[in-house]
This record gives structure tokens, C-alpha cells and sequence, in this order.
């Protein structure tokens, strides 16, 4: 069984799925939705050429 959740883990949430035996998968926002953004990059750039889309990375501590 595997628990998904996003955003910030605390101590006891950890502690408890380690109890439980309970897989626990953590991601952060940037990482559960960059995805979608991306995705909806290339929507508007098919729909509209010449709009100019600029991705500012980030650096992250995981």
C-alpha cells in the first residue's frame, strides 16, 4: 500500500508510515506539477507561435 502526499512531510508522518509499514512518497509542489505546466506550455505554443515562454529554474534541497 503506498500513501502519496504533497507538500511538507513532518517528523510524525514519517514516523507513522515507518510504523504502520506504509510506503510513503513525498514530492514537493514544483515536482508533482511541473508537469502539468509543461504540458501546458506546449499547448500555447501551438495556439499561439510567437508568444515567448520563459522557464526560470530553480535550484532545490530535496
Amino acid at each position: 500500500m503506498g500513501v502519496s502526499s504533497p507538500g511538507e512531510k513532518i517528523l510524525y508522518t514519517v514516523q507513522y508510515a515507518k510504523y504502520s509499514k506504509i510506503n510513503l512518497v513525498v514530492g514537493s509542489h514544483t515536482f508533482t506539477e511541473i508537469f502539468g505546466l509543461e504540458r501546458l506550455n506546449e499547448f500555447l505554443i501551438e495556439k499561439y507561435p510567437m508568444l515567448e515562454i520563459v522557464r526560470i529554474n530553480e535550484e532545490h534541497i530535496e
